[in-house]
């Protein structure tokens, strides 16, 4: 009887015939692993690569007897991209969260310089529809709110009222979550 396994060594009392192989779960691991490290960077890329080389250690002693050779490289082929791909992705975190809360930032601030803009125009509105008595602005927001109800729909937004009379008038808005720049008006 001819088997293509005729010139392999057998051990005593093992018949010959085609290698049972298997793969070790440690290459499919290691395959997983790496496609996390894509995502998860050094976190899954480092064991990827440390259990990709065992599965390759794993079938380099028995290679008849075990597959999984490609399961292995490629967990570390992409383990190592992964881990490299970390200083990279760190970077950019450190470019783009800073930036992200100065936008935020700034988009507060247009909001509270919105509102008080807007409460600039309310004050002339009050300032002209006072009927009877002499024309006066007004220090209430209460009062602005009946002319523009808009003033607040960032609730985030605050005033803050100085003198208000018949001269004029002087506010200040800010927004909680902002940078804490203040808008000043007068008139």
């Amino acid at each position: 009887m001819d088997h293509e396994y005729d010139d392999l060594e057998w051990p005593a009392g093992a018949e010959p015939g085609p290698p049972q192989s298997k793969t070790p779960g440690i290459s499919i691991a290691s395959l997983v692993l790496g496609l996390l490290s894509l995502v998860l960077f050094c976190l899954a890329g480092i064991p990827a690569i440390i259990l990709g080389i065992l599965g390759l250690t794993k079938w380099s002693k028995d290679p008849y007897n075990i597959r999984g050779q490609g399961f292995a490289i490629a967990g570390i082929v992409l383990g190592g991209l992964g881990t490299l791909a970390t200083p990279l992705f760190l970077i950019i975190a450190a470019v783009l969260i800073p930036n992200f809360i100065s936008l935020q930032d700034r988009a507060y601030d247009a909001s509270a310089n919105s509102a008080g803009r807007n409460a600039k125009l309310a004050e002339e509105v009050y300032f002209n529809q006072v009927i009877g008595v002499e024309p006066s602005y007004t220090n209430k927001l209460t009062d602005l709110l009946a002319i523009d109800p808009q003033l607040t729909s960032d609730p985030g937004v605050m005033f803050s009222f100085g003198d208000c009379n018949r001269e004029g008038y002087t506010f200040t808005t800010w927004h909680r979550k902002g940078s804490d720049r203040m808008y000043v008006y007068t008139d």
